[in-house]
């Protein structure tokens, strides 16, 4: 029994990477792709906000129903979706809406992956938490510049292939997951009738505890940061007349520190507690937006890169326990679910406000507003938590 369970969770950890890995090394150039074609600021905001929007409305009812219907068929119904999803992308420069459409479809696999993949993980331990986000952040940190290096040589249209061809095994690994799923286990609760105002209710009770609504309120500001380091920060590096090999090797030194402290997380937590680490994570998340705005020197943009995800990277063990500790095994789910889903509020609106200032101001002030509105709001939940 040991053994099945440490070989179900050893194939979960991989198809996150393959997951991870798939989406890592497209998403950070859509920004790029979309100027590479002509769509203006305000425009590249809205298709990337809609990969943003799609996992807004999707990861509360993703939770509830990882409770309801089991692990094995929410995995293989978000692994289907990578499948097509890549396909629309392959097809996107013939019919344009293709573009849209994909950015969804990939919105609802990351869903799957930071809903369903976590919830599952921790009925085997807090433990497997550190190693999830650490197999996670350096496929992110890997693909990452990989991307960039190979849009420079072979175009979008090679990285959309490359992300369909990844989608196969990725099925395969899902095959094996629902072949050694329990089918008692499975069925238990698929009769339960479902509506989505329910499935929303239950999920926002779980933030009457204090530690999921910290968790959920610091999400919101720490998915604004990711977004605006992975859309309008491309942008001006690439206004700066960087390569996106560059840009790829700048996001590579933030998300390899990133990836690295995670493995660290417990060590942190025996001289900070939880909470404080939060803060610490956000506020300087904010202060570094503030900085690179301020920077054109290569060199010094690499050092707070690092410096970034030195600090940053705590982020994602530290939120993962918090959920953990504060709901029981049976709405761990809906507890992520509301956490990504308040966190993806942050990275829609976000994108959607500071790319539209970017438009009318430029780019550097939107980043330099962005990195300010995170610090001022670290601020109001520390006010309205300690109230």
């Amino acid at each position: 029994m040991v053994i099945q369970l440490k070989k179900k969770v050893a194939l979960v950890i991989i198809l996150a990477f393959i997951l991870s890995f798939s989406v890592a090394v497209i998403l950070p150039y859509i920004p790029l792709y979309g100027e590479d074609i002509g769509l203006s600021v305000s425009m590249i905001g809205y298709v990337v906000a809609l990969y943003h929007l799609a996992q807004f409305f999707g990861r509360i009812p993703m939770g509830s129903l990882t409770d309801i219907f089991g692990y094995g068929k929410i995995i293989g119904f978000g692994s289907l979706t990578l499948f097509f999803g890549m396909i629309f992308y392959i097809f996107s420069p013939q019919l344009w809406p293709l573009l849209f459409l994909a950015q969804v479809m990939i919105g609802i696999v990351i869903c799957m992956e930071w809903v369903t993949l976590p919830s599952f993980v921790t009925r085997f331990g807090p433990k497997q938490i550190p190693m999830l986000t650490f197999v996670v952040g350096w496929a992110y940190t890997f693909s990452v510049p990989l991307g960039g290096v190979l849009k420079d040589l072979l175009g979008m249209d090679f990285l959309f292939m490359l992300g369909f061809l990844l989608s196969i095994p990725a099925l395969v690994i899902v095959f094996l997951i629902i072949r050694d799923e329990n089918s008692s286990e499975e069925e238990t609760n698929q009769e339960e009738f479902v509506s989505v105002v329910s499935l929303y209710k239950e999920a926002f009770k779980t933030l009457k505890d204090e530690k999921v609504l910290l968790a959920s309120l610091y999400s919101f500001l720490m998915f604004m940061n990711f977004n605006i380091a992975f859309s309008l920060v491309p942008l001006y590096l690439s206004g700066l007349g960087f390569t996106a090999t560059i840009i790829g090797g700048f996001q590579f030194a933030r998300m390899a520190s990133a990836s690295s402290i995670r493995l660290f997380s417990k060590r942190v937590e025996r001289w900070m507690s939880k909470k404080s680490i939060m803060i610490v994570v956000t506020v300087s998340s904010g202060i570094s937006l503030i900085v690179v705005s301020q920077l054109e020197s290569l060199l010094l943009l690499l050092i707070l890169a690092s410096g970034w995800g030195l600090i940053g990277g705590l982020y994602h063990p530290v939120v993962f326990e918090l959920i953990a500790d504060g709901t029981d095994a049976e709405d761990r789910g809906k507890g992520m679910g509301i956490r990504g889903t308040l966190g993806t509020l942050g990275s829609f609106s976000g994108i959607v406000l500071f790319s539209n200032l970017a438009e009318l101001l430029t780019i550097e002030t939107a980043i330099l507003l962005s990195g300010v509105s995170i610090v001022i709001g670290a601020i109001l939940i520390e006010i309205y938590v300690n109230r």
